[in-house]
């Protein structure tokens, strides 16, 4: 299933106005984590199309199933890992990996996807699945070594569009991980119960085992049905994510969703 054009419209809507634009006052820039320029990687459990997508449950390996064949239980269909793109926050080595699951919840029942669509800068997340289903994209190396309170980010800016209600929201979970010694993050989750762009102040995540935001490794995204497991049944829906931005002044500015690379600081 497809994102509808009324969603895909309010996307770049969104995307520009919300994304592009500071706040009143502001002097922050735009700092991309993730501008949504690079698409999933051909799955090769869907041979006849090789469709640019991950999934869980039956997939449809052609225009129309039937009667083209549904394609179900393939290992690994559900993740993509994808090196030295450009499209995302980067060192200059571009030892920066993405990876991006989707995963079902509990029993399996449906199906769930993701698909990223350069040519409207969103992640988009189909899932028919009653037990919930996540979504997650994950960004690091050994070697990035990001300081953000060298880049004076103040918050992670993570629009989110589609069937989100107060009745159906959807659950972000940020994580930074620092890789020189265990258990030392910072987290933070926010909740939509309509269609908006999430704002997670840096101020406000929970930090653990001394991370001080100056030496970042990893950054993990979760997007989820339910926070602590499905309690009740989970209707169909479609949602789009992105892009993904940092308010970071002491950044250089990114100008428009067609960016590729941007100067960043690091230790």
């Amino acid at each position: 299933m497809r994102i509808s054009a009324l969603a895909v419209a309010c996307a770049l809507a969104l995307a520009l106005v919300t994304l592009l634009v500071p706040p009143p006052g502001s002097s922050a820039a735009t700092l991309y984590l993730e501008s949504m320029n690079d698409a999933f990687e051909p799955d090769p459990c869907l041979p006849l199309t090789l469709q640019p997508v991950i999934f869980e449950g039956p997939y449809c390996d052609g225009a129309l199933c039937p009667p083209d064949p549904l394609v179900s239980g393939c290992g690994g269909s559900g993740v993509v890992t994808q090196f030295s793109l450009t499209g995302i926050l980067q060192d200059a080595a571009l030892s920066v990996v993405r990876q991006a699951t989707v995963q079902q919840d509990g029993a399996w029942a449906g199906s769930a996807s993701a698909r990223l669509r350069p040519d409207l800068h969103l992640a988009e997340v189909s899932t028919s699945d009653p037990n919930g289903t996540s979504f997650y994209l994950r960004y690091g190396s050994g070697t990035w070594d990001l300081n953000l309170v060298s880049l004076v980010a103040t918050n992670l800016r993570v629009p989110v569009l589609g069937t989100i209600s107060p009745t159906q929201p959807l659950y972000c979970m940020v994580q930074m991980i620092d890789r020189s010694a265990s258990f030392r993050y910072a987290s933070l989750t926010v909740v939509a119960t309509a269609p908006e762009t999430l704002v997670l102040p840096i101020a406000s995540f929970f930090t653990f085992g001394g991370f001080d935001f100056t030496h970042v490794d990893d950054i993990n995204l979760a997007f989820m049905d339910c926070q602590f497991g499905c309690a009740t049944i989970i209707p169909a829906r479609q949602y789009a994510v992105g892009p993904i931005v940092f308010d970071a002044s002491g950044s250089t500015a990114a100008n428009s969703v067609s960016w590729g690379r941007v100067k960043t600081i690091y230790r």
